[in-house]
């Protein structure tokens, strides 16, 4: 039996991409092997007795403590540590995949291609099944998508960014919004790389915790 190295696993998905079923199983597998798992979302944070309330006034405190939650889970040794957030761009998952490296952690992206957008449009609707839904918006998905798909290309090998196309950004607390930066785009830090396709999804969400578990393996 080769030995599990540690790993952080970055979810890289559109609202609505369906992880809570890769979810399961990827935590069934670990559980089954002993891996220890923690995930990190700061959508979390936003959870009022069992429905997500946004608050974008919150937005920039609740990032900075999930953080800081992430950094503690790689301090105590996690096996397992999931990045729970939309991460559509470098910018960022940067300050996640800095404190992997410094910890000595292996780095997986399970990367979820946009569905319709009427699919995701559904999966975001409150229903007795799903109370914690969080209706985005049309508008918000539409561009949720066409971030995801401009900066796609930055999750494979050798990649390139391209000014043109991709920018940094930071979250301004007076005006919330994001402010564009002037410096360098780098792109995605990663070692490997699931990639679950519209139509792959029912495929692979029944062994994605065997997938994650032989890249964790030396």
């Amino acid at each position: 039996m080769k030995e599990i190295r540690p790993t952080v696993l970055v979810n890289r998905a559109v609202p609505g991409s369906g992880k809570s079923s890769f979810a399961r199983n990827i935590r069934e597998t670990m559980d089954r092997e002993g891996v220890s798992v923690r995930v990190h979302s700061t959508d979390d944070y936003f959870m009022v007795d069992g429905r997500y309330v946004f608050d974008i006034r919150k937005l920039g405190e609740y990032h900075r403590r999930n953080l800081e939650a992430f950094k503690a889970s790689l301090a105590e040794g996690i096996g397992l540590v999931v990045l729970d957030n939309t991460d559509e761009h470098p910018w960022e998952t940067r300050p996640y995949t800095d404190a992997a490296r410094a910890a000595g952690y292996r780095i997986l992206f399970l990367n979820f291609q946009p569905r319709a957008l009427e699919a995701h449009l559904a999966a975001q609707q409150v229903t007795p099944e799903k109370p914690d839904a969080h209706q985005v918006p049309e508008d918000s998905l539409r561009e949720h998508i066409a971030d995801f798909l401009a900066y796609d290309d930055l999750l494979r090998p050798g990649a390139v960014p391209d000014p043109a196309r991709h920018a940094n950004y930071r979250w301004d607390e007076e005006t919330l919004s994001l402010v564009r930066l002037d410096t360098p785009v780098l792109p995605f830090d990663f070692d490997d790389v699931i990639r679950v396709g519209p139509g792959d999804y029912h495929a692979l969400k029944g062994k994605i915790g065997e997938m994650v578990l032989s890249l964790m393996r030396r």
